[in-house]
């Protein structure tokens, strides 16, 4: 073989072994928290432990079983979405993972009160995307506790 197809084949395998190592992570990651969205007129949907997807995997899931008039990118640009992991409850929406704006205060209540978080749970409104499998660093965090009393909520 020559040279160069043996240099082609050889970046082939590798990127093929980094996309193997990449969706492990992404899986391990997915595997460790609890994702949920707040579907409109349906409210929080939490998803099973454990689930390897990622949300758009779930959604798209979601959309087909149900005969959803929506696409798997209408979806994420318009549900507002997150996971708990460990303490922390996580609110995004979009691809880019940004924070919620009107419906933050709506969302974090409807979470709290339907799922098993403490007041010490920290809630982080965004994330920075950064490493396949990794936490990524949330944009604006505070405890579930501050927040709701900021909202006159206790």
């Amino acid at each position: 073989m020559e040279d160069s197809n043996r240099d082609y084949y050889e970046g082939l395998r590798a990127k093929a072994n980094q996309y193997v190592t990449e969706k492990k992570k992404a899986e391990r990651y997915h595997r460790s928290r609890r994702m949920f969205v707040i579907r409109p007129f349906l409210g929080l949907v939490l998803a099973p432990m454990g689930d390897s997807r990622g949300h758009k995997e779930w959604f798209a899931s979601m959309i087909e079983s149900e005969s959803l008039f929506i696409t798997v990118d209408e979806a994420m640009e318009q549900w507002a979405r997150g996971c708990l992991i460990g303490m922390t409850l996580y609110f995004y929406r979009g691809a880019d993972f940004r924070p919620l704006k009107e419906d933050f205060r709506d969302s974090v209540i409807t979470v709290a009160r339907q799922t098993l978080v403490n007041m010490d749970t920290v809630v982080a409104n965004g994330v920075q995307p950064g490493e396949t499998g990794e936490v990524w660093e949330p944009i604006r965090i505070a405890t579930l506790q501050t927040l709701l009393k900021a909202w006159d909520v206790i």
